[in-house]
């Protein structure tokens, strides 16, 4: 576990979330977060919570509690709060997990091919820069063939815009003014462009 990744106010954070059995017994912690903690390849700055079952608001008592927090938002199937500026994020995410992660502590980490398939997600959405340096590091273990698989398996080919998909992950004009992330490997904005552009042919044969 790369604990550099996080600042030491995120990790005594996360000591707590893992010794707090409303969030170890329900959420599992992903996004870049997660995937920084197993891979240590840059900073993040906030938490991002998913579980498969419908938000109980009890689970977010100790929250409402703090005296330094303040809660963005609270709707039926998201629950965000500011806990000392540390953004804090709860998702109902009905998406079945594709395998079991590491832990830590109690808590749960989503598994790089889970986490693969949510950043695929998220740069057909709304991509940022951090979402493409976290994806060249997982497809540099993960291969494309299976990548896809992963990705079709977990959502379903008629639930995806495959098309989208593949614009999106070799358009980079959309990101290119959003903030650089603080790599803490010598991988640069270039070295992710190039590393994508040289599989546009692959990823489209097993995504079309």
């Amino acid at each position: 576990m790369f604990f550099k990744a996080i600042s030491p106010e995120m990790k005594d954070l996360l000591d707590k979330f893992a010794q707090n059995s409303d969030i170890y017994k329900n959420f599992y912690l992903a996004g870049g977060t997660a995937l920084s903690l197993i891979l240590g390849h840059r900073k993040s700055f906030d938490f991002d919570f998913f579980t498969e079952k419908t938000l109980n608001n009890r689970w977010f008592d100790f929250l409402r509690k703090g005296k330094k927090v303040k809660i963005i938002l609270e709707e039926p199937t998201t629950f965000i709060a500011l806990l000392n500026d540390i953004k804090i994020s709860f998702f109902y995410y009905p998406y079945p997990r594709l395998k079991r992660g590491i832990k830590y502590l109690n808590l749960e980490l989503a598994s790089l091919e889970d986490i693969a398939c949510m950043k695929i997600i998220a740069i057909s959405q709304r991509a940022e820069k951090k979402d493409f340096f976290d994806m060249k590091e997982i497809m540099e273990r993960i291969n494309t063939k299976n990548l896809i698989g992963h990705l079709i398996k977990k959502y379903g080919r008629d639930n995806l815009n495959c098309y989208h998909i593949l614009r999106s992950f070799f358009y980079f004009q959309d990101v290119e003014n959003s903030i650089d992330p603080i790599i803490l490997n010598k991988t640069s904005w270039n070295n992710v462009k190039n590393f994508f552009l040289n599989k546009e042919k692959e990823f489209s044969k097993y995504l079309l």
